[in-house]
């Protein structure tokens, strides 16, 4: 007889090292950030002949927090980075990106988990869009160094590493332009581990501290 697996008590484990790869992103350790892709993979990836954890609770059909926003239906900008804002950085004199936590919480909203992982784009470059599913899995092959499947195109998958996520500026007086803004790729896994940790149906007993 195999050992019972005590599924709520992983479930903790992989909300606690959400928790601890999201506070040391956010005492300034930007790298941190890749650290939440595998807890991600571990809770919600189907594939690979191994069951997510949240089929495993029985909990593919909950709805997860999304802080996306709506994107406008007429004149939609070409580049919309949904998951963070960004800010000039007048020490790299570049515009970075920054997770948007709950800074605009009038936009959360409650979605289904398939839609939420594979079906809402977190960043449209045109035509090209990005998922949840494609950003986490990419990270996390980062750390597995290339062992975990994935489905997004191999020629766009440099949007993956961070390369060539574009915001549209509209400069008081001036015109409107492209600016290259960096480090999208961790701000928005910072901001999808902001997601998780603030979803209602995976809370546990235990209160947890917005993140």
């Amino acid at each position: 007889m195999g050992a019972v697996v005590d599924f709520q008590a992983l479930l903790d484990q992989q909300l606690q090292s959400l928790e601890a790869a999201s506070r040391a992103y956010d005492s300034g350790e930007r790298a941190a950030a890749l650290r939440l892709a595998d807890p991600l993979r571990a809770l919600f990836h189907q594939g690979g002949g191994a069951s997510s954890l949240l089929s495993q609770l029985g909990g593919r059909y909950i709805n997860m927090l999304s802080t996306t926003g709506d994107t406008p239906k007429h004149n939609p900008p070409r580049y919309a980075p949904k998951l963070v804002s960004w800010s000039l950085n007048p020490q790299e004199s570049i515009f970075e990106c920054a997770p948007k936590l709950a800074t605009l919480k009038k936009q959360d909203r409650a979605v289904p988990f398939t839609f939420w992982w594979e079906g809402e784009s977190i960043y449209q470059f045109d035509h090209i869009k990005v998922h949840r599913k494609d950003l986490v899995l990419h990270a996390a092959n980062l750390l597995a160094e290339g062992t975990i499947e994935e489905t997004f195109p191999a020629r766009n998958r440099p949007l993956l590493d961070g390369e060539g996520w574009l915001a549209t500026i509209r400069p008081a007086g001036g015109a409107e332009r492209d600016v290259l803004v960096y480090h999208g790729h961790l701000a928005s896994l910072r901001q999808i581990a902001h997601e998780v940790l603030n979803s209602p149906a995976l809370r546990t007993r235990t209160e947890r501290n917005s993140l």
